[in-house]
């Protein structure tokens, strides 16, 4: 009787084990799992970090890969002189890989374009929008350090020669989806009720909506080449548009396209032969053509820059928040061989894997920002 007893107890006792053990045995399970995501999503984390670390030496147009796995690094693309390691995380046959890119040939790039959705139009998702906030800058130059990620090294290398540009109203806001007309086409002539419409009030109703310029160094002295206005300031007040080289409303309404290549204006309509320039060595470059400045040779730290300058008024009465635009660069004066710049953003990505979890983080750094306040030109 005992022995059959202690047997029952036995039973009881090993199922017991049992249950407590099963238990247990899924907790650690869940506990091992939590710790592989929490290795895997701080590795990721250390990645974005690195690579922060990185870009305080570094300019715009870097692009870089690293990483770690089993003790070694990732190896390089052959096209990427600036890889290696720059993180120094190890995990025994796991890794991490961190990249950063920020190059491009054309902004924005082919479908990311950055208009809101409520207002896209025909091919907006091809366009950035340019606000009344911000200047935009386009960074000619690329940073092509390949050496210590914690030293500044500048260099820098510039292989634009020429560029095309497309500057536009909101097809969302100018036009209704019936093809009627809603804001419609900037105002150029007088509007009865409307006095914005003559913005500087000058008796100029075609007035320059946006201003762009290029800047850089020449012989180590900077430079800014800016529009040259071709108005008969002293007669009748008309505008000589084979002389103008401004952006002006019927420029925007005709959707004229920007194109800076071996000549002296962004509009084809134009027969000047000479830049307006400030700089000591003015004298010098009024006469070189676009194609000859853009050369990296003469200035490895060149921008276009663009802004709105003035209100815009339609003739229906609106104003329009924003202008749409779109920039490709070239390697040829033709305007047809892509060439690299700087993007606007760093595009930073880090991958993380630990046992069965991999963990993906990637953020966007601009590589320049300019407030409208604080960049203008003052245009007679």
């Amino acid at each position: 009787m005992v022995i059959a007893l202690l047997i029952v107890l036995l039973f009881i006792w090993s199922a017991l084990v049992g249950a407590i053990y099963s238990s247990f045995i899924a907790f650690y399970a869940d506990f091992s799992d939590t710790v592989s995501y929490n290795k895997a999503y701080y590795g990721a984390v250390s990645g974005v970090e690195r690579a922060q670390l990185v870009l305080r030496y570094r300019d715009p147009g870097f692009e870089g890969t690293g990483g770690r796995i089993r003790g070694n690094e990732f190896n390089s693309s052959p096209t990427d002189k600036k890889a290696s390691n720059f993180s120094h995380f190890t995990q025994e046959d796991n890794g991490i890989l961190r990249n950063i890119q920020s190059r491009t040939t054309s902004i924005p790039r082919a479908g990311e374009g950055n208009v809101n959705w409520m207002f896209l139009g025909n091919n907006s998702l091809n366009y950035n929008t340019l606000d009344y906030s911000l200047a935009e800058n386009f960074i000619l130059s690329i940073d092509n350090s390949n050496g210590n990620f914690y030293k500044k090294e500048g260099t820098k290398e510039n292989n634009t020669v020429a560029i095309r540009g497309e500057i536009r109203l909101p097809p969302a806001l100018k036009n209704k989806k019936d093809g009627s007309v809603l804001f419609g086409d900037l105002a150029t002539e007088p509007i009865m009720g409307a006095p914005l419409a003559d913005i500087g009030e000058d008796g100029i109703y075609d007035d320059t909506v946006v201003d762009w310029s290029i800047r850089g160094e020449y012989n180590n002295s900077p430079f800014m080449i800016f529009p040259t206005v071709g108005i008969r300031y002293f007669g009748d007040k008309a505008i000589q548009y084979d002389k103008d080289s401004t952006i002006r409303e019927s420029r925007i309404n005709g959707e004229d396209e920007l194109f800076f290549w071996p000549n002296f204006w962004p509009f084809n309509n134009n027969t000047n032969t000479e830049h307006t320039v400030i700089s000591q060595y003015e004298n010098t470059l009024k006469t070189m053509n676009f194609s000859t400045i853009l050369t990296g040779n003469n200035s490895p730290d060149l921008k276009l820059r663009i802004a709105l300058l003035n209100t815009l008024f339609s003739k229906e009465k609106f104003i329009y928040p924003y202008l749409e635009y779109t920039f490709s660069f070239f390697s040829n004066s033709a305007g047809t061989t892509p060439a690299e710049v700087s993007d606007r953003f760093f595009t930073i990505t880090s991958s993380s894997k630990v046992g069965n979890y991999e963990v993906k983080l990637s953020v966007k750094k601009p590589t320049v920002t300019e407030s409208i306040l604080w960049s203008f030109t003052v245009i007679f």
